[in-house]
């Protein structure tokens, strides 16, 4: 047997077909394959691309996964899952004895610090859930669902939120975007509000406490003196 025949043998890996038994880190490939679908959505996103940014053999990857559909949905189901977890943190929260005073900032925070761990996610949704079609539906099943079951408990301990004739998804949908907004505004939040990463939590948290605990502002009347926005 040549020299170079007992190098292969030892395990040397070589370009062509994956081995049999090969397979890629799914946290890792799923990972570098959310950033990529938020920075360039599904359709400027590319399986060769991930798996570059990733370090994973494409055909690897292609392997695993079949097609970018069978590696975005599966990522979008790996995030699901994470977020069942939180859920059901929150459940636990708010099941256990106390006043809701207290166990409603704490089930909500433990989302916010969720959402922290993924900047890549709000950017993702808002894209997808904009976009009617087969993935929209697939997202509105394992993301936004979910998310509505879980809040709506917390909304409803909240009490007083706004009104009664808002429909607890529209108020799980205002919450959200105070959650999901300061994400993809982080760079002008840096810049205008000198906002430092370590706030961010603490002002979100402000700002749903707010939200949940003041009656919904009505005008009767336009007020005399507009808040002056600056021009862009």
């Amino acid at each position: 047997m040549a020299i170079h025949d007992l190098e292969l043998s030892a395990g040397q890996r070589t370009r062509g077909r994956p081995r049999a038994g090969e397979a890629p880190n799914p946290q890792q490939a799923e990972h570098y394959a959310l950033r990529s679908f938020a920075a360039h959505g599904y359709d400027g996103a590319s399986m060769r691309d991930i798996a570059t940014a990733a370090g994973i053999d494409p055909a690897l990857l292609s392997r695993r996964y079949g097609s970018k559909m069978g590696l975005w949905r599966a990522t979008v189901n790996g995030v699901s899952e994470r977020l069942e977890r939180v859920y059901a943190e929150m459940r636990d929260i708010m099941d256990a004895p106390g006043p809701s005073a207290s166990k409603v900032p704490e089930a909500l925070r433990r989302f916010v610090e969720f959402n922290a761990t993924i900047p890549d996610l709000a950017c993702f949704f808002i894209d997808e859930i904009t976009r009617p079609g087969e993935r929209r539906e697939y997202i509105v099943c394992r993301i936004w669902l979910p998310y509505l079951e879980a809040t709506r408990p917390i909304i409803a301990a909240a009490g007083g939120y706004g009104s009664d004739s808002v429909a607890a998804g529209f108020s799980a949908f205002s919450l959200l975007g105070l959650v999901v907004l300061p994400q993809l505004m982080a760079p002008i939040l840096d810049d205008q509000c000198r906002s430092r990463p370590d706030d961010t939590t603490e002002q979100i948290m402000a700002s749903l406490m707010r939200q949940l605990h003041m009656p919904v502002a009505r005008c009767s009347a336009p007020d005399p003196s507009p808040t002056a926005f600056p021009t862009i």
